[in-house]
């Protein structure tokens, strides 16, 4: 009896080792980078909520001469991204968004200075614009913006995913 349960435990164990070692060997992956933030991601122009705020009339544009942010060194660029954003909550919602473009090797370019326009205070509803002027440098190209509202605590961040016929 005692052999019998003793060659069954070796047999189980001789089955079940591979499919353990197999485990072992395969790594699993990663996911996101470090301390990524939790966000809502889609295309320029979409209206796109993250359970507080609404951003929307997305759009990015070439800078003017009649512009604020102006680029000083030959073969940059001034490219400005705007949006509409409005409160999606039931109370009183202040403060402001930060907005940085990323490229497809994650290099983050923060925006120069903060939104054109002040700080919000927003009722329930209400919206207010708010710009962004970037200097691109020679050979930056954006993929993506990344948008998040300041002063109010952590907040899921907005990924707008952009197309070479996006950029100006």
């Amino acid at each position: 009896m005692f052999r019998s349960i003793l060659v069954s435990v070796l047999a189980l164990t001789f089955v079940l080792a591979p499919a353990q070692s197999a485990q072992k060997t395969t790594p699993k992956p990663i996911a996101g980078g470090a301390n990524q933030a939790a966000g809502i991601t889609g295309k320029l122009g979409a209206t796109l909520f993250n359970g507080k705020i609404r951003i929307r009339a997305t759009k990015l544009r070439a800078g003017t001469s009649s512009d604020s942010v102006k680029a000083t060194n030959p073969g940059e660029k001034v490219v400005y991204f705007s949006c509409i954003v409005s409160n999606g909550t039931h109370g009183t919602r202040i403060g402001y968004l930060s907005a940085s473009l990323v490229d497809r090797d994650g290099i983050v370019l923060n925006s120069d200075g903060g939104p054109l326009e002040s700080n919000y205070n927003l009722p329930p509803g209400g919206a207010a614009r708010q710009t962004f002027g970037f200097i691109l440098k020679p050979g930056f190209t954006p993929v993506k913006i990344l948008v998040s509202e300041l002063a109010n605590g952590k907040q899921p961040v907005f990924r707008i995913l952009l197309k070479p016929k996006d950029i100006p």
